[in-house]
């Protein structure tokens, strides 16, 4: 299948994920990331994602999990934010991330992330 949409996992200070508010609601915060464009790589859709929705300059990134259409990139450097992006952002936790409504990706994502730090 081919990738339709692209996510970023940008993890701050005391292990904090950056999230993005659903439909603008605060009840519902999901990893930072949305559809790629035609003219961009899976890669490039999340940089651009991320920088829009909660203006983190992402520096470098390598790619974590795919799976039903969807790319996840962690976030390996990145600039610190810098004011509001298109849509309400927060710095939460997976927890927080497990109660949106991409909780399924999210978990995916989670137990990826956590085989690769035990290795």
């Amino acid at each position: 299948m081919k990738p339709h949409a692209a996510c970023m996992v940008v993890v701050g200070s005391g292990g904090r994920i950056l999230l993005a508010a659903r439909q603008r609601s605060l009840r519902d915060m999901n990893l930072v990331g949305g559809s790629i464009e035609p003219s961009e790589t899976p890669r490039q859709a999340a940089i651009r994602e991320t920088w829009e929705e909660g203006r983190v300059r992402v520096l470098a990134c390598r790619k974590v999990h795919e799976a039903n259409g969807v790319v996840t990139f962690l976030a390996t450097s990145w600039a610190q934010r810098r004011g509001d992006g298109d849509v309400p952002t927060a710095w939460g936790t997976w927890p927080d991330a497990l109660r949106g409504t991409f909780r399924e990706h999210a978990v995916d994502v989670m137990l990826t992330l956590a085989s690769m730090l035990n290795q």
